[in-house]
């Protein structure tokens, strides 16, 4: 009787234990970016956010500020009312997934001293029919917040080429085999809202995709000079990179006041 019941048990599902953002690095290479010739390897298997592995974040930039205080201050070990995965998740709460998921009032922010020039964060966009993508400067929630935190002004954008992209077992995309293709400089203006980013290099890069069925690039934003915040100017923030939403979605309003 028990082998009866013990065959017709379902099976137990593993749960998955997250890595924390202490633990998983940034993605160092992308400091070399500057020194990279046309087909040159980038370090790193870039997971979309819709993988749903939160530390694979940390891959798409080069540093970030995890927290977000007074009301969110996480610690290097997880508090008693905490699961592990509750705990790894907030570690990775503000990394460079919050450029991609499409939502002005969340931000990336640069995480070393000073006002981050130099530092890099990573989008991907879509290129079929679009040799253009959007950008969205610093904390854009309110007019208070926006003006709170520095924003970049001039910036270095470099194009990275996944020579293949597959699905991960969680969902999602990955990025596999990424080498870099070129670069461009753009001065931001100082108002808010999306700002559009005509891709240069689009022919060129549409010719080297060519027969991919959904083509698609990585943009790496490179902060040269910021606009410094009135309050957290020690803080450079990135509110989105993208351009997978109608251009309607990228002309309205951003600011709620």
């Amino acid at each position: 009787m028990l082998g009866v019941l013990l065959l017709a048990s379902p099976a137990f599902s593993q749960v998955e234990t997250y890595e924390d953002c202490f633990s998983k690095k940034n993605n160092a290479d992308l400091k070399n970016l500057n020194k990279k010739q046309k087909g040159t390897a980038v370090d790193g298997v870039f997971y979309s956010s819709t993988a749903k592995i939160p530390a694979e974040g940390m891959t798409w930039q080069t540093s970030f500020f995890r927290d977000r205080p007074p009301k969110f201050v996480v610690g290097k070990t997880k508090l008693n009312n905490q699961t592990n995965n509750e705990w790894a998740k907030d570690t990775c709460r503000f990394n460079a997934y919050k450029v991609q998921d499409q939502q002005e009032g969340t931000f990336w922010c640069e995480g070393v001293p000073g006002p981050g020039i130099g530092e890099v964060v990573v989008g991907y966009i879509g290129l079929e029919n679009k040799n253009y993508f959007y950008i969205l400067p610093g904390d854009q929630y309110t007019r208070k917040t926006f003006e709170s935190y520095s924003r970049p002004l001039e910036i270095v954008v470099h194009y990275l080429i996944p020579s293949k992209v597959d699905t991960s077992q969680a969902g999602g995309s990955m990025f596999l085999d990424v080498v870099y293709f070129g670069k461009q400089s753009v001065t931001l203006s100082k108002d808010s809202g999306y700002q559009k980013i005509e891709i240069q290099p689009y022919k060129e890069i549409m010719k080297e995709l060519k027969g991919k069925e959904d083509p698609l690039v990585l943009v790496a934003i490179e902060i040269k000079s910021v606009i410094e915040g009135k309050e957290n100017k020690e803080h450079t923030c990135i509110a989105e990179i993208g351009n997978f939403k109608d251009d309607a979605f990228y002309k309205k309003p951003t600011l709620r006041d």
